[in-house]
């Protein structure tokens, strides 16, 4: 677990762009309790498999931005 080579900062912001309710589905998959997570966050605990969940989640959002989006925009067009 190497996650020390990543600044607090670069993790605060993995944490504000997380969707809602990422930090408890993540203590979930990963059988820890919820203040872990956010300790990772904060630079206070290392643990890669939370920050390859938040990454992952966080571009599946996305994804279903773009989605929705694209949805958007083919229903207004017509």
């Amino acid at each position: 677990m190497n996650n020390l080579r990543i600044s607090t900062e670069k993790l605060m912001e993995l944490k504000r762009n997380l969707p809602h309710g990422a930090i408890n589905e993540i203590a979930n998959e990963l059988g820890i309790h919820r203040n872990n997570v956010t300790d990772v966050f904060k630079g206070k605990w290392e643990n890669d498999q939370v920050i390859d969940l938040a990454i992952q989640k966080i571009e599946l959002k996305r994804v279903a931005i773009a989605n929705q989006e694209a949805r958007i925009n083919k229903v207004l067009k017509g």
